[in-house]
């Protein structure tokens, strides 16, 4: 197949006035495609920031870069290439070749001021992904330094509502233990029963109520323990100071209470006849009066612990009261399924 070449040169041999119309039409070939190749650079260059942005991201922005940088070089090229010819043809300028070559030189500083816009936009492409990724890092930084902070308010808000949460219950269990203790002072409870078990279901009442709640919420199982074990040996007449043995302790109750209801009313508040899962442990001081107490068919009483054989009447209080606070904080524990948190 014979080369489009070949047969222009043989065209221009047999008509030597058609060389300056095939100059003129490959310049005018030339220059339509840098012109292509402007416009391109141009609308690249004519983007917002927003656009340029999601060419980049798209990839769009590389495939046009190499496609103009294709599109210079060999523009280029064909400038080089057509200024030779018209060198080798220099002993037959005319005047069509000096206007060609004059539009050439123009060609040629065009396509030097595209290039240069072309390396200009992609400096500033390069500039765009940088601020990005700054951007990025930033925005990340912010993330981080948001959940930290929120997690430290979060705790805070936490401790804040533990403290208000212990704060009502102490203000809730101080009206309730001075309620309690004035009505039993006044008479208008547990009348007729001895002093020991006045001070075991006094301490029931209690740790049962306000008191109780506020060891299970803070923590704090002396507070009010203390403060209701001072308010009942206020009364040193009831409390004997010798120490007795305990079996001494437990027969006086029991004789002070008789046979009749009220002996079985007290053995049951302190427990008995109840199923274990339904009551739980008690101390030993009030397992061993519940057992005294119940009646002798009743259910095998059950070891809750170990205590001194003796008491005097300031142990007899401090253990009737720590054992019912006990009971009553575990029930609590118990009944809930989450664990509180300190």
């Amino acid at each position: 197949m014979v080369k489009r070449s070949d047969e222009l040169e043989r065209l221009v041999l047999r008509v030597p006035a058609a060389r300056g119309r095939a100059d003129l039409e490959m310049l005018q070939q030339l220059m339509r495609g840098v012109r292509r190749t402007e416009a391109q650079i141009e609308t690249s260059a004519g983007r917002g920031p927003f656009a340029r942005l999601v060419a980049v991201v798209r990839g769009r922005a590389h495939k046009e870069r190499v496609s103009t940088d294709r599109a210079l070089v060999f523009n280029q090229v064909q400038v080089a290439r057509h200024l030779d010819r018209l060198s080798t043809q220099a002993l037959r300028v005319d005047a069509e070749v000096a206007r060609i070559a004059g539009h050439l030189r123009r060609t040629d500083m065009i396509l030097n001021a595209v290039e240069r816009r072309g390396l200009e936009n992609a400096r500033l492409i390069a500039e765009l992904g940088e601020s990005l990724a700054g951007l990025a890092e930033f925005i990340g930084d912010l993330y981080s330094r948001m959940e930290r902070e929120w997690g430290e308010l979060s705790g805070a808000l936490d401790v804040l509502e533990r403290r208000v949460e212990g704060l009502e219950a102490a203000d809730a269990a101080d009206f309730h233990l001075r309620t309690a203790v004035r009505r039993w002072r006044s008479g208008q409870t547990y009348t007729g029963l001895p002093w020991t078990c006045q001070v075991l279901l006094l301490a029931e009442e209690v740790f049962r109520g306000p008191c109780g709640m506020y060891e299970f919420l803070t923590g704090d199982v002396r507070r009010y323990r203390d403060e209701l074990a001072d308010m009942l040996l206020a009364e040193p007449a009831k409390a004997w100071t010798q120490r007795r043995p305990l079996a001494e302790v437990l027969d006086a109750v029991a004789q002070d209470l008789g046979d009749g209801e009220p002996r079985l009313l007290v053995a049951e508040i302190l427990g008995a006849g109840l199923l274990p899962e339904l009551d739980g442990p008690r101390g030993p001081l009030t397992a061993a009066l519940r057992v005294r107490l119940s009646p002798k068919d009743g259910p095998p009483p059950r070891s809750d612990g170990w205590m001194p054989g003796r008491l005097d009447g300031r142990g007899f209080v401090r253990q009737a009261v720590d054992e019912q606070a006990d009971h009553a904080l575990r029930a609590r524990r118990d009944a809930c399924p989450f664990p509180r948190r300190r």
